[in-house]
């Protein structure tokens, strides 16, 4: 049991770099200049938005990492 936590801990951690690699190396456009709001087709807001989920992949993934060890002690 103690092995297939040390894999999730690994594969999840592994997964969440690579997820914040991902949200970080996107190109970002300018941002353009609208009377109200940015209608949904916007470059920099579609930008945005990708990068969101993104790390919020990542960022679920990360508390799975950090969760491992703890499950791991109180097996």
């Amino acid at each position: 049991m103690s092995n297939v936590i040390d894999g999730v801990n690994f594969v999840a951690s592994a997964l969440a770099a690579i997820f914040w690699f991902i949200s970080a190396s996107g190109k970002v456009p300018s941002m353009g200049t609208y009377f109200d709001s940015a209608p949904p087709s916007d470059p920099f807001l579609f930008a945005v938005r990708r990068s969101a989920i993104w790390n919020r992949f990542a960022a679920a993934l990360t508390g799975v990492s950090v969760l491992c060890p703890l499950i791991k002690n109180f097996i």
